[in-house]
C-alpha cells in the first residue's frame, strides 16, 4: 500500500487524467510512435514546430528526443519552456544540459513502460531539470532511467516549483545516474532503485534537500545492484513503503539523515545491509522512522547504523542489530533510539554502542543481548542510557556480553533481567556477561543468574530488589568494587572488594544464605532515624555472616540519636570475624556527627548474633571514634583529607575541600 502521500497525489492525478487526455486528445499509447528530435541549440518553446527536426511538435505517443551535443568540451546547454500542458509518449536526454520550464503546466508521459531516459551518450553527461509544474505519468509502472546508457552519466533535478508524479525510478541504471529533489521540488511514484542494474559503470546517487523537498515513493532499494546512496538534508524528506540498503550481495547501500527537519519515514521495515552491505547515518537532528529496523537481515549481508549529534531513530517494532548478518549500531553525541524491542546478536554477531552524556536507546519491552544462537554485545559508556521493560543475555544458546562504564551511565529495567537464560520460558541458556565498571549503573526489579550467567560488580552500581542464582549452580556474582543495593540476595555469597548498601536510600537487605565480607569490601549503614529498613539500614543474614573490612556509618539528615536508643543494623544466625575499622565494643565515628559503640559477637552485651550500635556520642571531634579527643584524631582526620577518604568530607556538603579542615580544627580545638 502506498503511503497517505502517494496515494493523495496519484489521487490527484488520476481524477485530473481525463480532463488533461481529452485535451490532448490521446488515449494509452503502448509504445511510441515516432522518435523527433530537438533542433533548436538556443532553446525555446515546447509548442514551436520550428524548434524540432522536421519542423513537428511531438505529439501523444512520440518520443521526445534532446541530444544535440557532440563535443564533449562544448555541451549544448538549454531551456525549452511550455506554454501549455503537453503530451509526449516519454522523453530521452542524450548528452544535453536542457532545463525543462513547465511554466505552471502539467507534462504527461503516456507510455506504459519507459517513459523518461536521461543520460544516453558516452560523449556527455544527460541532465534534465523540471522547474515550475508538473510532470506525471499514467502508471506508476512506468520507468524513468537515470543513467540510461553504458559509461553514460545521467542527472535528472526535480527543483523550484516542479513535481514529477507516478512512475517508478531507477538511477543508475547502465551508467551512473543521479537524482537531485531541491528547492521545494517533489517526487511521488512507484519503487525506486537507487543503484539499480548489474555492474557495467553504473552507480546511483539521490540527494533530497531543502526544506519543503520530498520524495514519496513506494518500496525504496538503495545499491539494489550497484553501488546506490541517498542523501537527505537541510529538511527534505523521503517517505517509503519498505527500505532496504545493499539489496546484492557485496553492493553497498547507504542512506545519509543530516539537519533538523530531514526525516525518512517508512511505513514498514528499514533493513540496513539487506543481503549486501548497508550504512545508515543519521546526524545533526534528522530522523528515521520505520515499522522496524535492522542492521545485517540476511545471512552473508553487513549494516552498520551510526546516529550521532541528536540524530534519531524510532521504530514501533524491533531494532534488530545482527539479525542473520554482521551488524553494528553506534548511538553516540547525544542521539536518541526508541523502538520496542532491542535485539543484538540474533543468529551474526551484533555490536552497540551507546556513548556520551544525552545518548539514549529507550525500549518499551524488551532488550535482548545474545538474543538467539549469535554473539551479542553492547556497551553503555560515557554518561549514556539505555532504558527497556525487561533485558536478557543469551537466553537461548547464543553470547550476550554488556559493559556499562563511566559517571552516569545506566542500564535500567523496571522489570526482571535474565542473564545466561529465559524466565519467561524457564530455560537455561548460553553465556551471560554484565561488567558493571566505575560510574556506571545497572538497576532492575529481579535479576536471575543461570548457570553461566555473570554478572560482575567493578567499581558501578548494581541494584535490584532481588538477585537469585537459577537452578542452584553456576551463576556467579563477583563484587570486585563498587556498591551493591539489593532488597534480597537468594544466596549466600562473598564480598571482595565492595560496599553492601542496602536501600538505594534507607533500606532492609535479606541474604539468604552466609555473608562473607573480605578485608577489602565494606557494609554501608544509612541512618535517618530509629524505624529499622524504614529510617535505618538494616541487614539480615540467614546463615553465618563473616565479618571482615570495614563497617561505614552515615546520616542521611540532621538526626541526633539519643545515647539510650540502640539500632540493630545486621542480624544473622551467627557472627564469625570482626570489622576491620571497629573490634567489638569498640566505638566507630560518624564523620562530623559524633560515634556509637559497636557490639557483636562474642563479649557483646547484646545479642551476639548481631551487630548493635549504641551509647552514641556528638562530640564530633572525636574522629577516630575512640571516646577521646587527642592528637590521634587530629592524624587521622589529616590522613584521610589529604587522601580525599570519604570520611574526610567533615561538613557533609559533599566536597572535600579547605572548609572540612577549618570546621574540623574548629571543633577539635573547641573540645568537642
Amino acid at each position: 500500500m502506498k503511503p497517505d502521500y502517494v496515494r493523495s497525489h496519484l489521487q490527484t492525478l488520476s481524477c485530473a487524467l481525463p480532463s488533461v487526455l481529452a485535451i490532448a486528445g490521446i488515449g494509452l499509447a503502448p509504445a511510441w510512435a515516432d522518435d523527433i528530435n530537438w533542433s533548436n541549440v538556443n532553446g525555446g518553446s515546447f509548442h514551436v514546430g520550428g524548434n524540432w527536426t522536421g519542423g513537428v511538435v511531438p505529439g501523444a505517443d512520440d518520443l521526445a528526443l534532446f541530444n544535440r551535443t557532440r563535443n564533449p568540451d562544448q555541451q549544448l546547454s538549454y531551456t525549452v519552456t511550455c506554454s501549455s500542458s503537453p503530451s509526449t509518449g516519454g522523453v530521452l536526454v542524450g548528452g544535453d544540459r536542457v532545463t525543462l520550464d513547465l511554466n505552471g503546466n502539467a507534462y504527461l508521459l503516456t507510455n506504459l513502460e519507459l517513459v523518461m531516459r536521461v543520460g544516453t551518450s558516452s560523449i556527455a553527461s544527460g541532465r534534465l531539470t523540471l522547474i515550475d509544474g508538473v510532470m506525471a505519468t499514467i502508471t506508476p509502472d512506468a520507468q524513468v532511467e537515470i543513467g540510461g546508457a553504458t559509461n553514460a552519466p545521467g542527472f535528472l533535478t526535480i527543483s523550484t516549483g516542479a513535481q514529477f508524479l507516478g512512475a517508478s525510478v531507477l538511477v543508475g541504471h547502465a551508467g551512473p545516474g543521479t537524482l537531485v529533489v531541491q528547492n521545494g521540488g517533489d517526487l511521488v511514484g512507484g519503487p525506486m532503485f537507487i543503484g539499480a542494474q548489474p555492474p557495467s559503470g553504473g552507480s546511483g546517487i539521490a540527494a533530497v534537500s531543502g526544506a519543503g523537498s520530498a520524495m514519496v515513493v513506494e518500496n525504496l532499494s538503495v545499491g539494489n545492484s550497484v553501488m546506490g546512496r541517498l542523501n537527505i538534508n537541510s529538511g527534505g524528506r523521503v517517505e517509503s513503503t519498505t527500505g532496504d540498503l545493499g539489496t546484492r550481495s557485496g553492493v553497498l547501500g547507504t542512506v545519509n539523515v543530516d539537519g533538523a527537519g530531514s526525516r525518512w519515514t517508512s511505513s514498514g521495515d528499514v533493513n540496513v545491509g539487506y543481503t549486501g552491505q548497508g550504512a545508515m547515518n543519521i546526524t545533526g537532528n534528522g530522523r528515521v522512522q520505520g515499522a522496524t529496523a535492522s542492521a545485517g537481515f540476511i545471512q552473508g549481508s553487513s549494516g552498520a547504523i551510526v546516529i550521532n549529534s541528536n540524530g534519531e531513530l524510532i521504530t514501533q517494532g524491533r531494532c534488530t542489530i545482527g539479525n542473520q548478518g554482521v551488524g553494528t549500531m553506534n548511538v553516540t553525541g547525544g542521539a536518541l533510539v526508541q523502538s520496542a524491542f532491542g535485539e543484538i546478536g540474533v543468529i551474526a554477531p551484533g555490536t552497540v554502542t551507546v556513548d556520551g552524556a544525552g545518548s539514549r536507546w529507550m525500549c518499551s519491552q524488551r532488550v535482548s543481548v545474545g538474543a538467539g544462537t549469535g554473539t551479542g554485545t553492547l556497551a553503555i559508556t560515557g554518561g549514556a542510557v539505555v532504558q527497556s521493560a525487561t533485558g536478557t543475555l543469551a537466553r537461548y544458546l547464543g553470547i550476550g556480553s554488556v559493559s556499562i562504564a563511566d559517571e552516569g551511565s545506566v542500564w535500567s529495567m523496571s522489570g526482571n533481567l535474565a542473564v545466561g537464560g529465559d524466565v519467561d520460558l524457564l530455560q537455561n541458556g548460553g553465556t551471560g556477561t554484565i561488567t558493571i565498571g566505575a560510574g556506571g549503573t545497572l538497576a532492575a526489579d529481579r535479576i536471575f543468574l543461570y548457570p553461566h550467567g555473570t554478572v560482575e560488580l567493578n567499581g558501578g552500581t548494581l541494584a535490584a530488589s532481588s538477585i537469585a542464582i537459577v537452578f542452584g549452580t553456576g551463576g556467579r556474582l563477583p563484587l570486585r568494587s563498587g556498591v551493591l543495593h539489593a532488597d534480597v540476595l537468594e544466596f549466600g555469597f562473598q564480598n571482595e572488594g565492595a560496599t553492601l548498601a542496602p536501600g538505594l536510600t534507607i533500606g532492609h537487605t535479606t541474604i539468604v544464605g552466609d555473608y562473607v565480607q573480605l578485608p577489602a569490601a565494606a557494609l554501608e549503614i544509612e541512618m535517618a532515624g530509629t524505624n529499622s529498613g524504614i529510617l535505618f539500614d538494616r541487614v539480615d543474614v540467614v546463615e553465618t555472616a563473616f565479618l571482615g573490612g570495614t563497617l561505614n556509618l552515615r546520616f542521611r539528615n540532621d538526626i541526633v540519636p539519643s545515647p539510650n536508643q540502640s539500632y540493630v543494623v545486621l542480624d544473622s544466625a551467627r557472627i564469625v570475624g570482626s570489622f576491620g575499622n571497629v573490634a567489638s565494643r569498640g566505638r566507630l565515628a560518624v564523620p562530623g556527627r559524633g560515634s556509637f559503640l559497636v557490639s557483636y559477637g562474642a563479649g557483646s552485651t547484646f545479642d551476639e548474633t548481631q551487630v548493635v550500635l549504641s551509647n552514641f556520642s556528638a562530640c564530633t571531634a572525636d574522629f577516630s571514634g575512640d571516646g577521646f579527643v587527642n592528637s590521634q584524631d587530629f592524624f587521622d582526620f589529616l590522613t584521610a583529607f589529604f587522601a580525599l577518604a570519604p570520611n574526610a568530607d567533615f561538613n557533609h556538603d559533599s566536597f572535600i575541600n579547605s572548609q572540612d579542615l577549618f570546621d574540623f580544627l574548629a571543633a577539635f580545638f573547641a573540645g568537642c
